[in-house]
């Protein structure tokens, strides 16, 4: 995969300002596609569908927690997931769009100067391969997700530390000017692992209650360099692309 990174000839250092960015959620409108996948996993373990409200929350999260909340055992969870993640890759990854706006903001941010790093709880390989396919892959820095076996890095703060260690810092105890951008709490709680302040898109999937959580919030993806801008200012002279 293509990367703004491997076309740079000199290597980003940490007093770059570097964006952690969430993918479900933030970049992409992927609600529908998880729900669909979700509720095929249900069918086949012969379950009682969720409710409207339980599917509204699932976007963001590993689908293992989604899959604890409904009940299930981790036996139940280890059989699931082969199907949920089968279905997903063959059917659904390809049906979710970016958020209007989105690809000019991240052309913006990436004109200005930040370091653009994913930090998603979807799999590496489905993450990758869905940035390219929306067209927007080619400004990322790096692009880190959970592990492809559906049980390595599902937890954020794992992702985030393995995101961590691709921008050359130490996760332990990290040195460089970071902010999440993300929709969720586990974004917030992931970031804060490190000491990594959060805004929250609030077009995204999560709630006010979640939103409280945050150290920052922005509406609408229209205002979202500017949010950034002012929480995290960008490097004087821009990068060449």
């Amino acid at each position: 995969m293509t990367t703004r990174s491997s076309q740079s000839k000199a290597e980003a250092n940490l007093t770059t300002p570097t964006l952690l960015l969430d993918l479900d959620g933030t970049l992409i409108d992927s609600l529908k596609t998880v729900q669909d996948t979700l509720l095929y996993a249900v069918d086949f373990m012969g379950k009682e569908r969720p409710s409207d409200d339980f599917l509204s929350t699932i976007a963001g999260p590993p689908m293992r927690v989604s899959m604890a909340r409904l009940g299930w055992s981790q036996e139940e969870i280890e059989e699931a997931m082969p199907r949920y993640i089968e279905h997903y890759d063959t059917e659904m990854w390809h049906r979710a769009p970016l958020y209007p706006g989105i690809a000019e903001q991240v052309k913006n941010l990436a004109e200005l100067g930040y370091r653009l790093m994913i930090a998603t709880s979807k799999r590496q390989s489905v993450a990758e391969k869905t940035l390219q396919h929306v067209g927007i892959a080619h400004y990322m820095d790096f692009i880190g997700g959970a592990g492809d076996d559906g049980k390595t890095r599902q937890a954020k703060k794992d992702v985030i530390a393995y995101v961590l260690e691709n921008a050359g810092d130490d996760p332990s105890q990290p040195a460089g000017n970071y902010l999440m951008v993300g929709d969720r709490i586990h974004d917030v709680e992931g970031a804060a692992s490190f000491g990594i302040d959060t805004l929250l898109c609030e077009w995204g999937t999560g709630t006010p209650e979640e939103w409280e959580q945050a150290a920052h919030l922005v509406k609408t993806t229209d205002d979202l360099t500017a949010a950034i801008t002012a929480i995290l200012p960008p490097l004087a002279i821009a990068k060449d692309l």
